[in-house]
């Protein structure tokens, strides 16, 4: 039988990612594809793999030095001397290479710069390495169905899944203005727990006198995998006491050695740190669960021997601008001193919702219960103490100076939300519940256009509020039955008994005294018994309809007949009612084959959605689950629909 081979293209954007830190901008990457007036040869496809020059974000990460084009006669950047290509056929299990060693590629072609390599048709998922020697130092992976001789492969390759070793050797200087520093010990430590990964962390070396306040730290003979760490290093005097501190994130990458002995500690013996700047607070969005909601957390670090944070959460006794607050937590690296201490270790506080507090940090996650007001402020520490939180020869009084460990108003010059989040306005921090009995009515909300009974959450801030904004029952959810066909306004209906107002939990009503408080709301609706409205309404909300097309012709439920030996283009589409107002924002797809196994399964992809059949799928009957989203709905409100077709060959 004649194997069906074609030469397919590799695209290896080369935006080279050690361990999250981007060495590479995108325009060091070159990927180029086929043109309608390609010179390429029929038959091929062509990429450029381009390498070129380090971009530096991060202004006191120690990097290691990038990957060299084989000029560099520096033994710390090693040239990448080859690619390899391995993989297997999801469609028939066939590797790539003798016993799956994979495909070494060749020279480029002298006048594109393009690789090509021999693969047989079907589905793959495909590796491509960059070694070293025989170190591999850089990998991409791939899933793609080859179909066409001219198919494009892209990869990005990262140093994500290597275990090559990387090394280590740094030194530099520090200032001593005591001159007390003798002995210092140095080592690398885990990002997020603080465990030492390797070093001299206990064992003392003595400050080098030639030349004076210089340091140095050389384990490049130790193996150490890919990843990020904290290099810390400590000054003792000579009783064994600890003067001073200094920290820096030091990336490791494959097969390198990352080498710095210029670096500059500055003035840190028997120093505070400096307090970090520009502490933000941002809503997690759709975080609100049954333990309370998640605040995101960002500063800017502005010292360099921090050993840690520490976040205080004030708490205060009510929403008006009274001083009277407590403290509500204390989130350090250190064990409380006492069962009643408030200081708690952040890795293990159940206020722990992500992110880190030592030292380089610049982002953690609290989750907070609702119904209360909290302040937050953040210091940083060191073995001297805490970084001033309070301006000095005031009395503990608070200055403006001081206003920067506090969260911040206004979103500062060059910050952005993190992703999925909204930035508080705000100086102190609330959120709560107002749990709407509807009594048995079915409410219908304009901005979403979801429909819900039983009960309706709403979670709000108190400072979403004008202070005389929150006379009740005026701040609650406005409902207008007058139109029942509305969708610009809150519809609210007990069968055909009209909505009258809201009520406290217990049915009376609320007095001309009541606001909305921060600690949240049970309200209830009221209806009139007497009113009798005609509703002439479908709940399509609910539902969705779908189909499944060949080309221009729709299948749903019914068959197709298959061209033999090619895959079949499939076009999925959800849709609502035509009188609908609300929009579908995407959709997923799932294809489960005759045998019961799933063929087909998407992510969250436009609609509609155009996706093929593998000619190696057998005949029959498929069945076709197509979930949909409606705009401005949370991401668990979805709707499903769901069709058979029916495939047979010619």
């Amino acid at each position: 039988m004649k194997r069906l081979l074609k030469c397919f293209s590799l695209a290896a954007a080369a935006l080279v990612l050690f361990a999250g830190c981007n060495q590479l901008g995108v325009s060091d990457a070159t990927v180029d594809g086929l043109g309608a007036t390609s010179s390429v040869k029929d038959g091929y496809c062509a990429v450029a793999i381009s390498v070129n020059g380090v971009s530096r974000s991060v202004a006191r990460t120690i990097y290691a030095p990038a990957y060299n084009d084989g000029d560099d006669v520096d033994a710390d950047a090693p040239a990448i001397t080859s690619y390899v290509l391995k993989g297997e056929s999801v469609t028939t299990g066939a590797k790539l290479g003798t016993a799956g060693a994979g495909i070494t590629l060749g020279s480029a072609d002298a006048t594109t710069g393009h690789y090509t390599v021999e693969i047989p048709y079907g589905v793959w998922e495909l590796t491509l390495e960059a070694r070293a020697g025989d170190a591999v130092v850089l990998q991409g992976k791939s899933f793609k169905e080859l179909k066409t001789s001219k198919s494009l492969i892209p990869f990005t390759l990262t140093s994500e899944g290597v275990t090559t070793a990387g090394h280590v050797k740094l030194g530099g200087t520090f200032v001593d203005t005591d001159n007390v520093a003798e002995k210092y010990s140095a080592g690398l430590y885990d990002l997020v727990t603080g465990d030492l990964i390797a070093g001299t962390a206990l064992t003392l070396v003595e400050v080098g006198t030639s030349p004076a306040h210089s340091f140095e730290y050389d384990i490049s003979s130790v193996d150490l995998l890919p990843g990020r760490y904290s290099f810390q290093i400590k000054f003792f005097n000579g009783a064994g006491t600890q003067v001073g501190y200094w920290e820096d994130t030091v990336i490791v990458a494959p097969g390198r050695t990352t080498r710095n002995t210029t670096l500059a500690c500055g003035d840190i013996i028997n120093r505070l740190p400096y307090h970090p700047e520009n502490l933000c607070a941002f809503l997690d969005e759709d975080s609100e669960d049954a333990e309370g909601y998640t605040v995101i957390l960002t500063w800017q670090d502005k010292s360099s021997n921090e050993e840690n944070f520490v976040i205080t959460v004030d708490e205060y006794s009510d929403d008006s601008s009274s001083a009277t607050k407590t403290t509500y937590k204390i989130l350090g690296v250190t064990a409380p001193a006492s069962d009643t201490d408030k200081h708690e270790v952040f890795f293990t506080s159940s206020l722990n919702a992500g992110g880190s507090i030592r030292a380089s940090s610049t982002s953690a996650s609290l989750k907070l219960p609702f119904g209360k007001v909290f302040e937050v402020s953040i210091q940083a520490e060191n073995f001297v103490g805490l970084s001033e939180k309070f301006a000095p020869g005031e009395n503990g009084n608070e200055t403006a100076a001081a206003a920067s460990l506090r969260i911040t108003t206004a979103l500062p010059t060059g910050v952005t939300a993190p992703a999925g989040s909204t930035f508080i306005n705000s100086a102190k921090i609330n959120r709560m519940v107002i749990d709407y009995d509807l009594n048995g009515g079915v409410l219908t909300c304009a901005d979403t256009n979801a429909v819900y009974s039983g009960h309706y959450i709403d979670y709000k801030s108190i400072y979403e509020y004008a202070a005389d904004a929150r006379a009740l029952p005026a701040a609650l959810l406005t409902i207008d039955d007058s139109d029942l066909t509305d969708t610009t306004k809150n519809r609210l209906v007990a069968g055909a008994n009209e909505f009258t107002s809201w009520t406290k939990a217990d049915g009376t009503a609320f007095a001309a005294t009541d606001t909305l408080t921060f600690a949240g709301l049970s309200v209830k609706a009221s209806y009139d018994p007497t009113s009798s409205i005609s509703i002439e309404t479908s709940d399509f909300y609910n539902s969705i309809t779908a189909t499944v097309k060949s080309g221009d012709t729709d299948i749903t439920n019914g068959e197709v007949v298959r061209t033999a030996d090619a895959a079949l283009p499939l076009t999925f589409a959800a849709a609502l009612p035509a009188t609908s107002t609300a929009t579908i924002d995407w959709i997923k797809v799932k294809v489960t084959g005759p045998d019961g196994k799933n063929v087909l399964t998407s992510g969250k992809e436009s609609n509609p959605y155009t996706a093929s059949l593998s000619k190696y799928n057998a005949t029959g009957t498929y069945t076709v689950s197509i979930t949909a989203h409606i705009a401005g709905q949370s991401q668990n409100e979805t709707y499903s629909y769901t069709c058979t077709i029916k495939v047979k060959d010619n």
